[in-house]
């Protein structure tokens, strides 16, 4: 099958050949990530209760879905922070307060389209955090973290299966949804990507040979779009590459539905077939690998890229994903743009106050 700007449909041998080319480029460039085993993670109900336990307790706390549009992130506990630090030590939470100013109050990049911006909150976010959000416009849901034995190599991804919540109608009750990372940037509004071709909804491919019998049933249709993952900050702008199987999910466009959540829910079973190092994007590639029954669509290139540089910037990259903070990154002209969004969202603020 031939995808919209996704190019021809490969095997997960493919899949494992380009993580492997992104492993290396990781290493050259100094972003090393270090392995400690894959997981000894037997599938069985009990090892599935985080994930599954949402369908089994949680009583529906809203009713149909609220609206055909929405914007959602995630935020959990800061994974290094201290009792007694500042909030505005979080990184991860300053990036939630930078996409609320973007998404609802800038000039240069608010939403054209009233819609909410949700940010799914787990237990041991901070109340000042939350409170300070919600008066920055955000709807703020909290939701359980998802317990599991799958060995993570980063601490500061322990919670990220906590993530996949978002597909929990339950909790984001809206017909097509972008999701985006926290350590997000806008250069520009975002509401055009609904109207993408590719976010439009597509019927499941229940053909022989795309389908395993034991993940369950699949959903009948389905919406998932999203950019393929770029290795390193050396690329074109744009970033066409129609043989990269393998996306990355700091930005997507998809539909919550029960459906959809509980087939998740079964992959999640057989993580040996799924799991490498990136809890919720190998999970999420997996389901959507473009062999498989509900392959993934690619969204235009002028959207997002991870590891933007100075041709991304200059030649008006909607979204750019990029841990701005992070000292290893070096692209300049990315880093102050970030920054200048930080600051014009403390002063507004700081003027709203006045």
């Amino acid at each position: 099958m031939k995808m919209e700007y996704g190019g021809k449909s490969p095997s997960m041998d493919m899949i494992t050949t380009f993580r492997r080319r992104k492993a290396l480029s990781f290493v050259f460039f100094a972003f090393i990530i270090s392995f400690s085993g894959l997981m000894l993670f037997a599938p069985n109900r009990q090892r599935l209760q985080g994930l599954s336990g949402l369908t089994r307790t949680t009583t529906k706390i809203f009713g149909p879905y609220k609206g055909p549009y929405a914007v959602v992130t995630y935020l959990s506990r800061q994974f290094d922070g201290h009792e007694n630090d500042d909030d505005n030590d979080d990184q991860y939470y300053v990036g939630a307060r930078v996409l609320a100013y973007q998404l609802l109050h800038s000039p240069q990049t608010k939403l054209e389209t009233s819609m909410p911006f949700i940010v799914l909150v787990t237990k041991d976010v901070r109340e000042s955090k939350r409170q300070r959000l919600v008066e920055d416009g955000a709807t703020i849901v909290e939701v359980d973290i998802v317990e599991h034995n799958v060995t993570i190599p980063r601490p500061n991804w322990v919670d990220t299966f906590s993530k996949m919540r978002v597909f929990d109608p339950n909790f984001v009750p809206y017909e097509k949804v972008l999701y985006l990372d926290t350590d997000t940037v806008l250069t520009r509004p975002m509401d055009a990507i609904f109207r993408e071709p590719n976010t439009n909804p597509m019927q499941a491919l229940n053909e022989t040979g795309r389908v395993k019998e034991d993940e369950g049933v699949l959903p009948v249709t389905f919406i998932f779009a999203a950019a393929g993952e770029t290795l390193d900050t050396k690329h074109p702008y744009p970033v066409v590459d129609n043989d990269n199987p393998y996306f990355n999910s700091g930005l997507f466009v998809y539909s919550p539905s029960h459906a959809i959540f509980n087939y998740y829910l079964r992959i999640f079973e057989h993580t040996d077939r799924w799991f490498h190092e990136a809890p919720d994007q190998d999970l999420l590639n997996y389901a959507h690998r473009w062999d498989g029954p509900l392959p993934w669509r690619s969204l235009h290139p002028s959207w997002t890229v991870l590891w933007p540089n100075d041709n991304d910037l200059q030649g008006g990259l909607a979204a750019l994903h990029v841990k701005w903070w992070d000292t290893n990154y070096w692209i300049r002209s990315v880093i102050d743009y970030c920054y200048s969004k930080r600051w014009e969202m403390e002063g507004y603020w700081i003027g709203r106050s006045a």
